[in-house]
């Protein structure tokens, strides 16, 4: 009787509906359209700035934001000053970064 009455229940179909799993899609980034669109643009002679701007115009809106957010946070983290004195640190204590890299 506890079953009936609870929130879930194992014995009744508890699935997403059509709606609502759409919806969920919309509002869900597709990591692989975003990553795959932010490794082109940093790959030398990928693609043209006006590509890449297509490109973005051409998404949907989740993927372009979240794909934005990732150029500036990357933008961010290249202009702090913070950032390359504490790969500079690791470099000097013997850890391979990004810097060091063969």
């Amino acid at each position: 009787d506890q079953l009936q009455h609870s929130a879930w229940n194992p014995t009744q179909n508890n699935s997403l509906t059509d709606a609502q799993r759409k919806k969920a899609n919309q509002n869900t980034p597709n990591f692989q359209v975003v990553y795959s669109t932010f490794a082109r643009m940093l790959e030398n002679d990928s693609i043209s700035a006006e590509e890449a701007a297509e490109n973005l115009q051409n998404m949907r809106p989740i993927d372009r934001e979240t794909t934005v957010l990732l150029v500036d946070n990357l933008k961010k983290n290249l202009l702090s000053k913070r950032m390359w004195e504490d790969q500079m640190q690791l470099v000097g204590s013997g850890y391979q970064t990004f810097l060091n890299a063969s």
